[in-house]
């Protein structure tokens, strides 16, 4: 009965019937992630109540007005020829009627295809897992899922490549893509593969392995450029540095005499809860730093831990060129135990004003023009080049992200790079135990609206708290929604910069500040986009990767507690097609 409710199809949703079957049965193959529903709803209007009408609906979907339509296989009658009876006469006994003669079926040989049809609730395999060991875990990460019905995420490890990966590490979904293997053992070589998992429960295959075991630190420095007679910083960078301690450092560097004297050595943010003593006043071709903490810090996170400053030589030539190469690194875990280091990273000084620290575009200067490449860079609507990479790349942890923008703008402006002080160095190892972590929960609206409707879906953060930047990912169904743009809230304060990038049904979102905002809770960005479905049309609004960055390029995670929850949008009214558009669904 037509306009009672919808009525579900076998038929996976395609744009248009190209390819569609002839031969009357379901379309199955190659289809997305909407079965086909037909008929109308009692609350459409009557020219939308038809069974040419056709939306969609996730195939999970469980609304009142869903329901099937009443189908019945077709059998064709056998063809029976009958010889007509006899016309009666005045006889006293009637002609017999001839007995009928049936025609047989035609006998059906051979075995029916088996349709293709896409799984319920399908995912994509996850793609770009990394694995980097540490001093105790093995911490890994890989690209966001683009789906809006992801649940989370699986991580499998084996001893040996070619194993099983039965073994799952997890007891709970992961919502990001990042995970930390802190139950490795030291010497094995690990193997790790990731599955994703829909809302429906359905596993996507695993993706390839990324290898990786802990015990060894790496120690690496990148290639640096300055002008004559300016100053040039030289980031010690490691990789993942999670588990070093201050029950020791040591760190050795030779560097040309003939072009660099150091100025001074600079804690960082994973490393300004340490003492450092160094010979730069008196050093002549190698610097020597050793550091101690005395309230037993130990290093979380990835980056620079330590900013070397030298001044190069007035009589340096244009691009002349010096080496720096490791001596000796020395770093120790909680036991204290010496730790392995590779430190056979060597890195190239440049004589020259273009693409110093923060220079991006190459023009000798830093200021917004970097920090907005930097933002689309960050977002993907930029790949780097290898000189973009060193310049913008200023924490150290390997990408450019809304934490390099940070600390770009505040060298535009003059602000300090590195923590001056912090008191938290100042407490001893149990008042630190009492010092309570900022939970951040980032929430995504719920929405509604008709179709060719404009609607905008709120983005709020319960505390912005030391926030000075904001990476974001979010997945939606864009044969629902149709993004037109993403503005800034009513929490963000001037000087902040914004950027995205559309990607299918994802979208980019990268914005970042010098400073971190006065300002507690609200909204800190507006999602606005057109609808494009049709009722029953829902779509989710899933935060698919979320990093949050304090203003010294930090990442909030390694000391706080970093949620987010998804939104969903809803499509509401009638079916929004006019009759000059029957055709296409008839």
């Amino acid at each position: 009965m037509h306009g009672n409710g919808w009525e579900w199809c076998q038929d996976w949703r395609h744009e248009d019937y190209q390819d569609a079957p002839t031969d009357g049965g379901a379309w199955e193959e190659d289809g997305g992630i909407h079965r086909v529903i037909r008929g109308g709803l009692w609350r459409l209007a009557a020219w939308d109540c038809r069974s040419a009408i056709r939306s969609r609906s996730y195939p999970w979907d469980r609304y009142e007005y869903i329901g099937f339509r009443v189908a019945s296989s077709l059998i064709e009658p056998s063809t029976t020829t009958e010889t007509p009876t006899s016309t009666p006469t005045p006889m006293l006994s009637p002609t017999p009627t001839p007995t009928d003669t049936l025609t047989p079926s035609p006998t059906v040989t051979g075995t029916p295809p088996t349709p293709t049809v896409t799984p319920v609730g399908y995912v994509s395999v996850p793609t770009g897992l990394e694995a980097t060991g540490g001093a105790s875990a093995v911490l890994l990460s890989w690209n966001p899922n683009p789906e809006p019905h992801l649940a989370g995420y699986n991580v499998y490890r084996d001893t040996r490549a070619d194993g099983t990966f039965t073994g799952k590490l997890n007891t709970d979904l992961l919502p990001q893509p990042s995970y930390i293997d802190e139950t490795a053992s030291a010497g094995v070589l690990y193997h790790y593969k990731v599955a994703a998992v829909s809302l429906q429960g359905s596993e996507s295959a695993k993706s390839e392995s990324a290898s990786a075991s802990i015990g060894t630190i790496e120690v690496w420095m990148p290639d640096v450029r300055g002008p004559a007679g300016a100053e040039v910083v030289l980031p010690i960078n490691v990789t993942y540095a999670t588990g070093i301690t201050g029950n020791g450092m040591d760190i050795k560097v030779t560097y040309d005499a003939t072009l660099l004297t150091p100025v001074e050595v600079q804690k960082t943010v994973l490393t300004q809860e340490f003492t450092f003593l160094d010979n730069s006043s008196i050093a002549n071709g190698q610097i020597n730093i050793s550091g101690i903490s005395a309230q037993g810090a130990t290093i979380v996170g990835e980056g620079h831990i330590l900013d070397i400053v030298f001044d190069v030589a007035d009589t340096a030539t244009l691009d002349a060129t010096g080496s720096f190469v490791f001596v000796e690194v020395k770093m120790y875990d909680a036991t204290p135990s010496l730790l392995s280091v590779d430190y056979s990273d060597t890195a190239i000084l440049t004589v020259s004003p273009q693409y110093i620290l923060g220079d991006i575009d190459g023009n000798g200067v830093v200021d917004s023009a970097d920090a907005l490449i930097a933002l689309q860079i960050s977002t993907g609507e930029r790949i780097p080049t290898d000189l973009e990479q060193q310049a913008g790349d200023v924490n150290g942890d390997g990408v450019i992200d809304s934490a390099d923008v940070t600390l770009i703008l505040r060298l535009s402006v003059g602000l300090p790079l590195n923590p001056t002080g912090s008191k938290i160095s100042l407490l001893t190892r149990e008042q630190k135990s009492l010092v309570a972590a900022t939970q951040y929960a980032l929430t995504i609206g719920n929405g509604w609206g008709e179709r060719g409707e404009s609607v905008s879906i709120p983005i709020t953060i319960s505390s912005m708290e030391g926030i000075a930047g904001i990476d974001l990912v979010v997945n939606f169904d864009a044969s629902i929604l149709s993004l037109q743009t993403v503005t800034e809230g009513t929490l963000i304060q001037s000087g902040f910069v914004l950027d995205y990038e559309v990607s299918g049904g994802s979208i980019r979102i990268s914005l970042a500040g010098p400073q971190a905002p006065v300002s507690q809770g609200g909204t800190i960005l507006e999602l606005n986009f057109q609808v494009l479905g049709l009722p029953p049309d829902t779509s989710a609004l899933l935060p698919a990767y979320l990093k949050l960055s304090g203003e010294y390029g930090e990442n909030k995670v390694w000391k706080n507690t970093v949620e987010a929850t998804a939104g969903s949008f809803q499509t509401t009214g009638t079916s929004g097609i006019g009759n000059s558009s029957w055709s296409l669904y008839e």
